[in-house]
């Protein structure tokens, strides 16, 4: 199991915390306690710099200033601002990344290495669920995203 795959299972497994039964509840929480320590360590690998945060800061200052505006409030369209005039904001970004070069280098190799990481396999040892265990209720999709903890 990778890594990106102990990622997937540990969201399932919050999913699955409501349904009822004292031993799949017991085995639900032991696997997410096993799980948690990797998923903490995860995160901090992907932790943003200070500097990056700060460029991300400025990026999103610029989009806003060169955004649409509708009653003095920016355009935005699912998560991206509309842009009133690409190319001002095309030639002030470029201004920003060149300032920040080092900072959005560096966090493009920490994501390429990021990645690389949850591809590696995970030595962690799951607590198995018994299928005797398993709700009856449970969903296809449900049972499908626990399915590597499951005990036949």
């Amino acid at each position: 199991m990778t890594k990106l795959d102990l990622v997937n299972l540990f969201q399932s497994l919050h999913q699955v915390k409501e349904l009822k039964g004292i031993k799949f509840a017991y085995s639900v929480i032991k696997n997410i306690n096993i799980i948690k320590s990797e998923i903490e360590a995860l995160q901090k690998a992907s932790e943003s710099s200070l500097g990056f945060i700060e460029y991300e800061k400025k990026r999103m200052e610029l989009a806003k200033k060169f955004a649409k505006k509708d009653k003095g409030e920016p355009v935005i369209e699912g998560d991206r601002y509309i842009l009133e005039d690409e190319k001002k904001f095309g030639k002030e970004w470029e201004k920003l990344k060149k300032e920040y070069e080092e900072e959005v280098g560096k966090r493009e190799w920490q994501i390429k290495q990021y990645n690389d990481l949850l591809m590696e396999d995970s030595d962690i040892k799951l607590h198995k669920i018994k299928m005797a265990d398993v709700p009856q209720d449970i969903s296809v999709k449900l049972l499908e995203g626990i399915f590597a903890v499951i005990e036949e």
